[in-house]
């Protein structure tokens, strides 16, 4: 029989694994952005112009825009799918405006420590995939018809998905150490 105390421990270790994942994603956001980039961009460079970017590599781009249109909404998905789930909130506003501001904050560290070029398509495609993220999540929740369902998918996706990721880019930081 499960009693009251083992579906809390349990609802502990799911909440345990989401928030670590999500940590190991914030930790390799700043990765990405921001520490790989060190000493890569002897210079400042500032896009204002929207899809200025996205239309230079459509029309020409090849693997690189590939990589960078879809690498840029790739990269802020997750955070659309842990932002309601850990607030607590789904309202979409208050979820975008979050993933809106952390996009504008890590173009704007950028800019400030020549870490790679300040662009406003980078924002428009983080917040596409923030709301890719959100949108994720509002499935999950619909199918999962209860929160703490919810909570066992979200630990699920974090234990399969996320932890695997994290691990990899931990060991290869070692090895390139």
């Amino acid at each position: 029989m499960i009693t009251e105390t083992h579906k809390k421990n349990y609802t502990n270790v799911q909440s345990v694994l989401v928030i670590i994942a999500f940590a190991g994603y914030l930790w390799l956001l700043c990765d990405i952005l921001f520490f790989s980039r060190v000493g890569a961009y002897p210079f400042r460079e500032v896009n204002l112009v929207p899809f200025a970017s996205i239309g230079a590599y459509a029309t020409g781009g090849g693997g690189v825009a590939v990589n960078n249109i879809l690498g840029n909404i790739l990269l802020f998905l997750p955070l659309g799918l842990y932002l309601p789930y850990l607030l607590k909130d789904d309202r979409l506003l208050k979820n975008i405006t979050i993933i809106i501001a952390a996009s504008a904050i890590a173009e704007i560290v950028q800019y400030a420590f020549m870490l790679g070029a300040s662009d406003v398509d980078d924002l428009m495609l983080n917040t596409l995939g923030g709301f890719a993220g959100i949108m994720v999540y509002r499935l999950i929740e619909r199918l999962a018809k209860s929160r703490r369902r919810t909570q066992t998918v979200m630990a699920a996706v974090s234990a399969c998905a996320g932890l695997p990721i994290i691990a990899i880019n931990v060991l290869l930081h070692i090895a390139n150490a």
